[in-house]
């Protein structure tokens, strides 16, 4: 009698140490921290170009400013007694707001073949980004019509304090954290999102958008079609509209405790804080386990497990490790 009830004291210890291991909790929150970010609040209605200014609450469009000596435009469908600054028409071409039923966006010039002028949109975020915490950061931008080079450099910076430079309107040379990576960004009809998952390094609060590179840092297309010709042809210029920062929610894991043996089986793995997911083992990342929130793994050793959780256009990623112990070995000594 006194072997069973040590067997079973030291069994059940074993069993409640592997279900402590098999919890993950986690709190889930997220609002876009980019303010005006599709652009549709206006302190005016535009009357023409270079209608951004260089400080925050200069300009046609809320909260959005101009870091350099650049001059970046805003577009709003107020504008019905000239087409300069319109939506959909403007003086770069013909393009819709991204959201339906909306009608105002940005832009700036990300090329130019002549020289390295560039423009930039600056924006003051509603509040710092919370160092570690990992963000959802998404914009779309649109190739104008009526200009002829496509560029894939276009990026998203982030900065403590406000970029401000005096610079003549040439390309800013700081590296942004957030960079298009689908190639040459050709689209004049549609809009192309920018998109990545960006942990904080610092309590940054404030972004800009454009291209950070000179003319021999960028890889461009030239588009141009014989026979055309003025101002714009040598140009690459983007519309940009709904600008998000969102903190991404974080990966709650946990495990089925009586689906869990310690002597090896099968445990049943769920994860919360993703609209989809995939299952893989740390071993082989790139075979595709399961596809589902719940994944039922049957392993006979200890395993590390990586699931990935997508929110719309961004992703992250967490491990969970089921541990197998062999169960303990009891020495019984009997005596007569």
């Amino acid at each position: 009698v006194l072997f069973i009830m040590i067997w079973k004291h030291i069994t059940f210890k074993v069993f409640l140490s592997c279900l402590c291991l098999l919890s993950i909790t986690t709190q889930i929150t997220a609002q876009n921290l980019v303010n005006n970010p599709s652009f549709e609040q206006q302190l005016a209605c535009p009357t023409g170009l270079d209608n951004i200014g260089n400080v925050a609450g200069t300009g046609d469009a809320a909260f959005w400013f101009s870091p350099t000596d650049g001059s970046p435009d805003y577009f709003n469908g107020c504008v019905t007694n000239n087409t300069t600054a319109g939506v959909p028409s403007n003086f770069y071409g013909s393009q819709a707001a991204f959201n339906a039923g909306e009608g105002a966006y940005a832009g700036f010039l990300a090329y130019d073949n002549d020289n390295n002028s560039r423009d930039y949109l600056s924006v003051q975020m509603s509040q710092p980004l919370t160092v570690g915490t990992a963000y959802c950061i998404e914009f779309q931008v649109s190739l104008a019509e009526f200009t002829y080079f496509a560029t894939e450099n276009i990026g998203l910076h982030f900065s403590e304090t406000a970029v401000n430079a005096t610079n003549g309107g040439i390309h800013l040379g700081i590296t942004p954290q957030i960079t298009n990576d689908n190639g040459l960004i050709f689209d004049k009809i549609g809009w192309t999102s920018i998109s990545a998952t960006f942990v904080a390094d610092a309590a940054h609060q404030f972004l800009t958008i454009g291209n950070f590179n000179s003319n021999a840092n960028t890889s461009v297309a030239d588009l141009t079609v014989p026979g055309i010709e003025g101002p714009l042809v040598s140009q690459s210029y983007y519309y940009v509209d709904a600008v998000s920062v969102q903190a991404m929610p974080e990966i709650a894991i946990t495990a089925t405790p009586n689906q869990l043996s310690c002597e090896g089986g099968t445990t049943t793995l769920t994860a919360t804080g993703g609209d989809s997911f995939t299952w893989a083992s740390i071993n082989d990342p790139f075979t595709i386990l399961s596809s589902n929130a719940s994944f039922s793994p049957t392993v006979s050793a200890t395993q590390t497990f990586i699931v990935k959780a997508t929110n719309g256009s961004c992703s992250l990623q967490e491990t969970i490790t089921v541990p197998v112990q062999a169960l303990p070995t009891v020495d019984f000594t009997y005596s007569a």
